[in-house]
């Protein structure tokens, strides 16, 4: 550990902030937060190898989602991934295995059920009264 003892924020005060150190030893805070970081790093290279999975699987498809607000605003977002769902059914019982000893069967659940709720959210919003949509619907 690096600790840049000429920073504003480092004082050898025990009268004020957080111990780093008790004595030699990191201080429980310490410990505390590189178990934060150690947890971090490990979620980080469990999602890199995740999405390489993915690529490599070819579950990758590109998708563009327009939105009209109510008050007729119109948002876009385009070049986003999304797993396609029918690439993913039809995977390998081997890869499925693997992913769901790795605990990547449930991400991709997820993902598709957060898809789901998705296009139910732009279908409600198009039939709320004041929505642009839904008026055309009535006109």
């Amino acid at each position: 550990m690096v600790l840049d003892v000429a920073s504003p924020r480092v004082t050898d005060s025990a009268d004020e902030g957080i111990a780093l150190f008790e004595g030699d030893e990191p201080s429980a805070y310490t410990k505390q937060v590189l178990a934060f970081c150690e947890q971090f790093h490990a979620d980080a290279l469990m999602t890199e190898a995740f999405s390489e999975a993915l690529k490599a699987q070819d579950l990758l498809i590109e998708r563009r989602a327009d939105i009209v607000l109510p008050d007729g605003e119109k948002l876009g977002v385009n070049g986003f991934l999304i797993i396609d769902p029918e690439r993913f059914s039809a995977l390998d019982e081997s890869i499925i295995t693997e992913w769901h000893r790795k605990g990547w069967l449930g991400i991709v659940h997820f993902h598709l059920a957060s898809l789901e709720r998705f296009q139910n959210l732009v279908k409600r919003q198009s039939r709320r009264p004041n929505s642009p949509d839904s008026q055309d619907k009535a006109a």
